[in-house]
């Protein structure tokens, strides 16, 4: 595996969304459907929808849906693999589920003590995986069957924010990662709806912000405050490489057509080629 630059260091927006009340927070996109879908989350406590289309050289979007349900920031957003679902956590310390084609609210799911940092679906979209500031790990059943949770002062737990959760796209694997401002990540079994720990990563030198794997399951990748971007070996648990971004690292992502590493930094967006 190589890197280097995908495109000009030098990017410029083609639309500009206006809407929300206060900081954006969180996003996710939706492109199964008639529409290309823009969820956006907010510290107004709102989720909005926007229809996103292209006309000659501009994007446009159109509101066409305001979640309300929150009482505190929207800080996290993830839509199920289907794209009927959506899954946003907050520091009202909830996890809702709503149904993407109407807004419904259909679940509400309690049990953390903090700020919920981080909800994601697994790939068969039955489980959401959750990290928050409690810190915390937890499992729950969509249906509300069933949470667990790795609490801090266990053997496998963290020891500080949860910051960053994800799960392998590979069905079968029930593999999972967090990421914690423990400077750790940890790999977990999700397996017979349990979290057990099954490795431990401690290369990052500061708290970690974000982590996130390649669509293939093969690349994990990870930033925070110590101002690196690696890059793992997901099923070796190999650092494959390091490389400096000049600032804390707030997020990192991987596109979903191309192979492309993203990050999002204190300074701006970063976007590198795996070759």
């Amino acid at each position: 595996t190589r890197l280097g630059f995908a495109m000009d260091p030098t990017l410029s927006p083609s639309g500009i969304l206006k809407g929300h009340k206060g900081w954006v927070t969180c996003m996710a996109v939706a492109r199964d459907g008639p529409e290309t879908l823009l969820i956006t989350g907010s510290r107004d406590k709102t989720i909005i929808v926007w229809a996103i289309s292209q006309q000659d050289n501009s994007i446009r979007g159109v509101s066409s849906k305001v979640l309300h349900g929150h009482s505190h920031y929207v800080q996290s957003l993830a839509l199920s693999p289907d794209e009927e679902s959506l899954v946003s956590g907050s520091c009202d310390k909830t996890i809702r589920l709503w149904k993407l084609e109407d807004g419904t609210n259909t679940r509400v799911f309690k049990g953390h003590t903090d700020d919920v940092l981080k909800a994601v679906f697994s790939p068969d979209g039955k489980t959401i995986l959750s990290g928050s500031r409690d810190m915390t790990v937890r499992l729950w059943g969509t249906s509300g069957n069933f949470q667990l949770s790795v609490k801090p002062g266990s053997s496998s737990g963290h020891s500080d924010w949860v910051d960053s959760v994800t799960f392998s796209p590979v069905i079968d694997s029930h593999l999972a990662a967090s990421a914690s401002h423990d400077k750790s990540i940890k790999i977990w079994n999700t397996s017979s709806q349990e979290l057990n720990l099954v490795a431990e990563m401690n290369e990052h030198t500061g708290p970690i912000h974000s982590i996130e794997l390649s669509p293939d399951g093969s690349l994990l990748a990870s930033g925070g405050r110590d101002e690196e971007i690696r890059l793992f070996d997901f099923l070796e648990r190999e650092l494959l490489f390091s490389f400096p971004a000049g600032a804390s690292v707030n997020q990192v992502g991987y596109s979903p057509s191309r192979y492309w590493l993203t990050a999002a930094t204190d300074r701006g967006l970063m976007i590198w080629e795996l070759e």
